[in-house]
Order: C-alpha cells, then structure tokens, then sequence
C-alpha cells in the first residue's frame, strides 16, 4: 500500500468504474476479500477521510436509475448467515456528537409522481424462527438529560380520500393463546406525577366524529371476555380515590347523547 500527502493543496480523486456500453450491458465490478478455509475471511472496510478543520467527507451509495419498464435498480445490504451460531450483526446508525446535535437517521419509502402509482412502502420485520421464539422488534425514543425523546406515530394524509389507518395488535397464537397487547403511561418519579392518557377520536366540520369502542372478544368455547373501568387507588393518608365518571355527549340544538348500562342476556339467566 501507499499514500501521497500534501500539505497545502487537496488531494488527489480516485475513480474506478467499469466500462460504458453503448449497445449492451455495462461491465460489472466486484470488490471483495478472500475465502479462508481454516480461519477467519477477510475484513471489507469503506470508509472517508477524517477532517481536522472542516466537514468530514461524505459517502454516497447509490443504484442506477432507469427509463424502461423494469424498474430501478435493487438495493441490498445483508450480514452474513451461519449455519453453526448466530447470523450476523447488522447495525445502520447516525453519528454521535459532542458539541452539538446527534446526527439524524431516516428510513423513508420512495415517492412516486404517477398518477395511479402509490408511494413506496417501509417495512421494518424481526426474522422468523422454525422452532424457536420469533425476533422482537424494539422502537424506542432516546433517553435525555432533561426530556426523554418524543415517539410519534400516525397514519398518512389523504388529500382526496382517507387519511391512512393506524393498526396495533398482538400476534396470533394458531395453537395457544395470542399475544397481550398493552398500552399504558410510565409510573412516576419520586417528585412527579405519572403521566396522563388521552385516547379520542378525531373532531369533524362537517360530519358525524368518530365512534369509540371498548370491548372484549367473544369466546365460542368459554366464558367471554371481561371488561373493568376502574378508578385509581390511593394509599395516602389525606388522597382520595380517583373518581370514574361515564358521560354522554352534549348538543347545544338537539337532544343529548344517552347513557345506556345492561346486563347482557343469557340463554339460562340473563
């Protein structure tokens, strides 16, 4: 290996391509390290220069675009797999810094300017398993010295139909019971109340808001699901229990909403 250094002018650019064509296919490149039989394989490291007074270099890795019907180019990136331990890590993240912000990392699906084609999806799946637990997938806000990081997830705008749908759910169990699905504010600190919960539909201009409902699963071969609204407890000396209040809806021009409490009917007793 060798290096050229200058001390007051920029060094030099190294290209390396394959060959153009005119008529046919361009040449393909391969880069990479040699097999080893008794031990380990060659490491393969792409990396820019560091930078003592200005922007360190960027890295762009980029496939071909296309004006026929096949589509773009594909994209890979895989860590390697085993057949004797564990697959390999595969990590994907920004810079840290320590005289300003983290640097930001972004996964996003492509856009599309046709009229009947849809944006590109972005799907993030932990890996199946044959015979053992499947791969958890963890999305986590950044831990703060002072806040901790906001998580925001929400359903895309229609600018002509609906706005896009938000679904959460466990997974299914095809031979024992499916997966909890759990929704809850951390407890508070040692000075601070615990956090609030707001779950509402959306308000309309000109249109019913949207229906809510709480309920429970049916049951074909059991008893069916119970559902409990209750308020909080309090251990204090002087703290009072929370309150659970059911409210109907008020109009201001016509009749208010109605509160209806039943028992449910039975084929024996109701």
């Amino acid at each position: 290996s060798s290096s050229v250094s200058y001390n007051d002018v920029s060094s030099g650019r190294i290209d390396l391509t394959s060959g153009d064509a005119a008529a046919g296919d361009s040449g393909d490149m391969l880069v990479k390290t040699g097999t080893a039989t008794n031990g380990d394989s060659g490491s393969f490291t792409l990396a820019t220069g560091d930078a003592a007074s200005g922007d360190a270099g960027s890295m762009t890795v980029t496939v071909g675009s296309t004006d026929s019907a096949t589509g773009g180019g594909a994209f890979n990136i895989t860590s390697g797999s085993s057949s004797a331990s564990d697959g390999g890590l595969f990590i994907m993240a920004a810079g840290s810094s320590s005289a300003a912000d983290g640097g930001k990392a972004t996964l996003t699906g492509g856009a599309s300017s046709f009229t009947t084609g849809d944006g590109g999806a972005t799907e993030v799946f932990a890996g199946d398993s044959t015979s053992q637990d499947g791969g958890d997938v963890t999305v986590a806000a950044g831990s703060g010295g002072i806040n901790g990081g906001i998580m925001a997830m929400s359903g895309g705008i229609g600018s002509t139909g609906l706005g896009g749908s938000v679904s959460i759910q466990s997974g299914a169990g095809t031979a024992a019971t499916s997966g909890a699905a759990s929704l809850s504010t951390s407890d508070g600190g040692t000075v601070g109340d615990s956090g609030d919960m707001l779950v509402k539909t959306g308000t309309a201009t000109n249109g019913d808001s949207g229906s809510f409902t709480l309920a429970t699963g049916n049951a074909a071969s059991a008893d069916g699901g119970k559902a409990t609204l209750t308020g909080g407890a309090s251990s204090f000396t002087t703290g009072d229990g929370g309150a659970t209040e059911v409210f109907a809806g008020a109009s201001t021009s016509q009749d208010g909403g109605d509160v209806t409490v039943a028992a449910g009917s039975g084929g024996i007793n109701g």
